[in-house]
């Protein structure tokens, strides 16, 4: 009887509450296209402001006085509001 209900209580979990944490991640004011990073989840009340994503990019960063390193790879940038 017991793991019947605990059955029960799972399938309810994830029929009701895992949906509800997605529609939450979402906002109508969010640019066309955007979607929050894999790893992290989005503060209350914020939206996706600007976002563009690019599969192939190449940036520089500063490493010291006077030198650079370039990294290339796909890219994502959001600015959230």
């Amino acid at each position: 009887m017991n793991r019947r209900i605990i059955n029960i209580f799972f399938i309810l979990f994830f029929v009701f509450y895992l949906p509800c944490i997605t529609l939450a991640a979402s906002d109508p004011n969010d640019t066309p296209g955007s979607k929050d990073p894999d790893l992290f989840s989005r503060m209350t009340g914020f939206h996706i402001n600007r976002y563009e994503q690019k599969d192939f990019d190449r940036y520089e960063f500063a490493t010291g006085a006077g030198k650079t390193e370039a990294v290339e790879g796909s890219i994502k940038d959001a600015e959230y509001g």
